[in-house]
Formats: C-alpha cells, structure tokens, sequence
C-alpha cells in the first residue's frame, strides 16, 4: 500500500506540475488517502507500519507548503493548517464509529457483528465484554483491538447516545493521547 501511494504520488507530482497547493490537496484527499482508508480498519498495523504510513502524509503537506512557498512549518503545523487528521486518528475514529453503530443496534452494520460488542454495566460506566482467547496473537483482531479501544474512553464518552457527540468527544480525547507528531 504505502508503495503504490508513492508511486501515484509521484505520478500526479509529474503529472500536475503547474498547478498549485490547492489542487494537490484535492489529488492527495482523492486518490492516495483513498487507497490509505480503503480497509484501514481491517488490519491492525504495527508502529514501524504505521510510521510508513505517516511517511506519505508527512512528505505529501511539505509538498503542499513548499507548492504555497512556506517552508520551515512542522508535520503537526501542517496537518493543523490544512485541515487533516493524522491517519492513526482516523483509523481509530472509524472503528469506534462502527463500535458504536453496533451497540446502538443501526442497521448499516452486519448482525453478527453486534453480538460480538456486548455491554457490561460496571460502577466505572458500560464496557466491552472482551473476547475470550488463548493467545495474544487474536489481540491484532479488529474486534479484540476495537473493544480495547472503546474500553480505554473516558466514561463519558461511553456513556454518549448521539454518534456525532460521541465521534467529537472521541476525537478531542484520542487526539490528545495520540503518539502520531
């Protein structure tokens, strides 16, 4: 993955090469964070995949800055003036979306998927029953990470019945404890 976003990167760079800052961030947000969020959730990456992958954005926003002739910013300025989150951020944000879509019972989410994320009413607010396994191999599962992931909110955010409060609030905490800069 992270090949073939270099490659296209390079590709639209040769391909683009008058046109300004702007357009790029169109092309980047099109066509290579697409194929970065295409199944992102499904996989579980380490920290040096991980750091692969913020490698692309990182060289992508000093592209975008050197196109508007600024020069000097850091990756967390960049990503701040352009409007991104970093990619971890998003990542985590899309499966406790889905976390939360099977706990609430929508329908945009398969069946079988919301009786594996089942509520526990503890003093500490509702958790995640975690999944029984015997290895700690199964801790790369989306299910196994993303029930963690939920168990490790605040119980005010666990607490939230709106989506886009809870997705906010999520955001805010997440962004605070992310190791991405």
């Amino acid at each position: 993955m992270v090949n073939n976003c270099n490659k296209k990167w390079a590709l639209l760079k040769r391909l683009c090469c008058y046109a300004n800052a702007h357009v790029f961030l169109l092309l980047y947000k099109l066509y290579i964070l697409s194929i970065i969020e295409y199944c992102i959730i499904s996989y579980i990456p380490n920290s040096s995949q991980v750091d692969k992958l913020v490698s692309i954005l990182r060289s992508v926003t000093k592209f975008i800055f050197f196109k508007k002739g600024l020069l000097g910013l850091s990756y967390k300025q960049r990503l701040i003036e352009l409007d991104l989150k970093p990619i971890e951020l998003r990542r985590k944000l899309s499966a406790l979306k889905i976390v939360f879509k099977c706990i609430h019972n929508r329908y945009d989410v398969p069946l079988s998927w919301k009786n594996i994320f089942t509520l526990k009413n503890t003093r500490n607010g509702p958790i995640l029953n975690s999944l029984k396994t015997r290895t700690h191999f199964c801790d790369k599962n989306f299910f196994s990470y993303t029930i963690l992931l939920f168990n490790s909110l605040p119980t005010f955010i666990r607490e939230d019945n709106n989506l886009n409060s809870f997705l906010n609030y999520s955001e805010n905490f997440l962004s605070n404890n992310l190791r991405c800069f």
